[in-house]
């Protein structure tokens, strides 16, 4: 996440926003230290945004990202955040339009989880550090040769062997 933004730029500039009342007290600076849960929203110059629950200045809870780049392309998370890290529970849409649904460690697909391919695909099975490890199932979005899919073994997303194919 965006975190080399300096908290007093964005009072400056009028970009951050806070729906707990109470934690302003006529002050914005005393929600941006006092270390409680707040909901609020960030929105940087190009364009990135979060939306959600955060402690001590970091996304923490739960919450929306939204990564902006020059080419319009946005990546977009939604669910569980930790210390600013997506963590937990979560879904994200990729910028290439696959999407992932599943646990989170520490900003990796890590846990069980859900990626659909561009194609329609998808990979039902276990990551860790972001890539495939231990058993999976692959299903074709379309039938191949009467094959709707099939299992699969991974270790560091190489596939080590098939196991049974899928009718």
């Amino acid at each position: 996440m965006n975190d080399n933004m300096d908290p007093l730029i964005k009072i400056i500039n009028k970009v951050y926003s806070y729906t707990d009342i109470d934690a302003l007290n006529d002050d914005p600076s005393i929600a941006l230290t006092g270390g409680r849960w707040l909901y609020g929203s960030y929105v940087w110059a190009d364009g990135s945004q979060y939306k959600g629950k955060h402690k001590n200045n970091k996304a923490h809870g739960k919450g929306t990202y939204i990564i902006s780049d020059t080419q319009n392309k946005k990546l977009y998370y939604k669910g569980d955040f930790y210390e600013g890290n997506f963590h937990g529970y979560g879904f994200i849409r990729f910028e290439n339009n696959e999407h992932y649904l599943g646990m989170w460690k520490e900003d990796h697909r890590s846990g069980k989880g859900t990626h659909i391919y561009k194609n329609g695909d998808r990979f039902h099975g276990y990551w860790k550090d972001d890539l495939k490890e231990g058993w999976g199932i692959h299903i074709f979005k379309k039938k191949r040769n009467n094959i709707i899919g099939f299992t699969s073994f991974w270790s560091k997303d190489k596939l080590v062997c098939y196991g049974k194919l899928l009718y």
